[in-house]
């Protein structure tokens, strides 16, 4: 839940500043009591001492020489910098310093977010029995994170490298106001979803072209944006394979035993020579189309 709730709302408030009152301030430190016991159980999992070395240990150094001794050591201590990461409350301390969203500073905001493999983790408890199904939800589930996620960040660079004498992207946006079309004066809703728009037709390769980039900030996104989007579509692609090379077989099976079925049913009622030319044009039909 709490995962959920940091893959929606720290985007949002990097891209539209959302203060820290009331539902928002309750929820962060929710999340970071959360997050810091989860990280303490974690670490303690880790790094604590097999039961079989328990016994000989005689110091806190022969404690600490053994968990070093271990090959997984780096391993962990990976898993424990990728974890403390994004427990951080970064965004709340950012937003209490009155910092300005810059580069640095919003990549270390978005840190809070790579948690987002744990909601995915949840998924293998339904695909032991719905396995074609919960890769659909997967992927599905992905694309919205990926595009929620790269919206706001484009709001946010555009944000950041707006000035009186830079144009934005969302200034050059036109939006009609009755029988007029201006550029610009977009609300929040309306920001937003030009931005889902650009990020699903930049990452699909499609390039409209009505949104485009401007300052410099913008193009070098523009290009990180289009590189991410082959690799989602990449992983998309083998997933669609996948599922294709598992249904298939399937399919001819249940084809085979229905196509068996009814020859069987023919020969018993002695018409197999009648109707066996019109059951399989049926079924190579069926196949063909299905």
């Amino acid at each position: 839940v709490f995962t959920m709730w940091n893959i929606i709302f720290i985007p949002l408030h990097l891209a539209f500043a959302l203060p820290f009152t009331g539902i928002y301030l309750a929820m962060e430190i929710l999340t970071l009591l959360v997050y810091v016991g989860d990280f303490c159980l974690r670490i303690y999992a880790d790094f604590k001492l097999d039961p079989e070395d328990e016994d000989d240990k005689e110091s806190d150094f022969y404690e600490f020489f053994m968990i070093l001794r271990n090959k997984r050591t780096y391993e962990r201590i990976v898993n424990a910098v990728y974890m403390l990461s994004s427990t951080l409350p970064l965004a709340l301390i950012f937003w209490s310093t009155d910092t300005r969203h810059g580069f640095f500073t919003g990549s270390l905001i978005l840190l809070r977010i790579i948690r987002f493999t744990y909601v995915l983790h949840l998924f293998s408890y339904i695909k032991r029995r719905y396995v074609h199904q919960t890769q659909v939800l997967m992927v599905i589930l992905a694309y919205l994170i990926l595009f929620h996620t790269f919206g706001c960040i484009w709001i946010a660079v555009g944000e950041s490298s707006s000035s009186p004498e830079t144009e934005a992207w969302f200034r050059q946006v036109p939006t009609p106001n009755g029988d007029n079309v201006k550029q610009g004066n977009l609300s929040d809703s309306s920001l937003y979803i030009h931005a889902i728009y650009w990020t699903a037709s930049t990452m699909s390769h499609v390039g409209i072209g009505d949104i485009v980039a401007i300052t410099i900030d913008e193009k070098m996104f523009t290009a990180a944006t289009i590189l991410a989007g082959t690799f989602v579509y990449g992983v998309l692609f083998g997933i669609v394979a996948s599922l294709i090379s598992d249904y298939l077989p399937k399919l001819r099976s249940t084809l085979n035993s229905n196509y068996n079925t009814v020859m069987r049913a023919l020969l018993s009622l002695s018409v197999f020579e009648t109707f066996q030319p019109i059951v399989e044009q049926y079924y190579d039909y069926i196949w063909a189309t299905d």
